[in-house]
């Protein structure tokens, strides 16, 4: 019994959160199996004993930021390959397009910061912002590593500046914008998240319910991600 208790521990603690009892039960809050109330709280892991905050994680940053704004269906997917290039994972991401040792002349970082015709995402998509292109030429000048850094988010109170709004934009923006908004939702701003939680769209979807369209497609948000939305949302989704 206890090395079952200690190999239960040991894996939640690798997968990046940790159950914590809390004593006056929360409507936000999980449900333990034997029903007393608890908080997932989220911590900071790393599969590299390297990585620290200045560190640009691939598998948290850089990977949602190409599957959302370049790996879509009949462009930069693992089946359409458009002009040769796939950009859904590690090992086809580097293997065209990525320059190390000039980082700003590497393919993949040009077209995003191109103000021309031949900008990625191409018109009329919006260009990708300032802070986006300079987190993918950091993790190229950082030798565009497979860093996995795990999740790190305050899921017990979530305020949207800080936590919701971020992960929409490496997750959802790229195909959620204004003037190029996939389903005709659009996910920019407050206001317009706001009114697809009001009606159910955004939990549903990104909770993978039945009955709703799962986003991000072909993936999901961890569990400690899915807990701060749920947090925020049960607190009355405000604009903190």
């Amino acid at each position: 019994m206890l090395r079952v208790i200690i190999l239960l521990a040991v894996g939640l603690l690798n997968f990046g959160c940790y159950y914590k009892k809390n004593a006056s039960p929360n409507p936000a809050s999980n449900t333990g199996p034997s029903g007393e109330v608890i908080q997932l709280n989220c911590v900071n892991t790393s599969s590299s004993s390297n990585t620290n905050s200045e560190t640009v994680c691939f598998d948290s940053q850089v990977l949602p930021f190409f599957q959302t704004n370049c790996a879509m269906s009949g462009c930069h997917d693992s089946k359409t390959r458009e002009e040769g290039y796939d950009l859904s994972s590690y090992s086809t991401i580097i293997k065209r397009g990525i320059n190390t040792s000039k980082p700003t002349n590497s393919e993949l970082y040009k077209v995003i910061v191109d103000t021309g015709r031949d900008r990625m995402p191409p018109p009329p998509r919006q260009a990708i912002s300032k802070q986006q292109s300079d987190m993918i030429l950091k993790w190229i000048q950082q030798g565009a590593k497979e860093t996995a850094c795990g999740v790190s988010v305050d899921a017990t109170n979530p305020t949207f500046a800080k936590v919701i709004k971020p992960i929409i934009d490496v997750n959802c923006l790229g195909c959620h914008q204004s003037g190029s908004a996939s389903g005709n939702i659009v996910l920019d701003s407050y206001n317009t998240i706001k009114q697809q939680v009001d009606n159910g769209r955004l939990w549903g979807s990104i909770a993978q319910l039945q009955g709703f369209s799962p986003m991000p497609q072909g993936r999901k948000l961890s569990d400690c991600e899915l807990t701060a939305f749920k947090n925020w949302i049960d607190k009355g989704a405000k604009n903190d």
